[in-house]
Order: structure tokens, then C-alpha cells, then sequence
């Protein structure tokens, strides 16, 4: 069986460096964008097993990239998981209600817990 293919979009450079050095540790094949707006063709060109976003970035937010992934045929499906420096209790509540399958705050110490975000939103769908 072939390695989960996660697409990580963060505008943070670090961000993006250690969750692919984290995840591609533990044997998941990994792709990055900086924006939204530069993920959308990779993502349709091939299609992830799971998408982790970032929601504050310049441009297109994390909502509104999980909103068009939602749209395409493609991505419909594929879950994704909101990864944040701080999710306040009142934007928990919109983060689920977005459709994301779990969140992760940043920074992400220790790794094991978004390992178990990540092996959970595989073995769901």
C-alpha cells in the first residue's frame, strides 16, 4: 500500500518545513503551497488523501480554500484538518461547522498529536 499523499498549505514557511519534516518522517509523501490560491492546481493535478490548512493567510483564507475544495468533484470528499497558531472557543465551533474533520494548534508539540489528527482523518474516510 502506497504512502497517504497530505497537501499542507501554511503561509509560514517554518510551518510548512516542519509539518513536511514531521509527517515525511513518519512515512506520509507530502506536498506544500505558501497560499490557497497557488494549491488549487497541484491539488486538482493530483489529488490528496488529506489537506491540513492553515486558516490566516494573505488572500484566500484556510475557509475559503476548504469552501472550493468542497466544490470540485475531485476534492469533494477528501478531509481536511485546520492547523492554527490559536483557535478561541467561539472559532472551534466555526471551524467544525466549515467541515473540517479536526484542528491542530500551532506549535505543534508534540508531534503525536497531529499524527493522531492525521491517522484519524485517514482511517475515517
Amino acid at each position: 500500500m502506497s504512502p497517504a499523499r497530505i497537501h499542507v498549505v501554511d503561509d509560514h514557511e517554518l510551518s510548512r518545513k516542519h509539518l513536511r519534516t514531521v509527517l515525511k518522517f513518519y512515512g506520509y509523501t507530502v506536498e506544500t503551497s505558501p497560499d490557497a490560491e497557488s494549491a488549487h492546481a497541484p491539488m486538482l493535478a493530483a489529488p490528496p488523501d488529506l489537506v491540513l490548512l492553515d486558516l490566516q493567510m494573505p488572500g484566500e483564507s484556510g475557509y475559503e480554500l476548504l469552501a472550493w475544495m468542497r466544490q470540485q468533484p475531485a476534492l469533494a470528499a477528501v478531509p481536511a484538518i485546520c492547523v492554527t497558531a490559536s483557535v478561541p472557543d467561539s472559532e472551534r465551533t466555526r471551524v467544525q461547522a466549515a467541515g473540517f474533520v479536526a484542528f491542530v494548534t500551532k506549535p505543534i508539540t508534540p508531534p503525536q498529536r497531529l499524527l493522531d489528527a492525521v491517522q484519524a482523518a485517514l482511517q475515517v474516510h
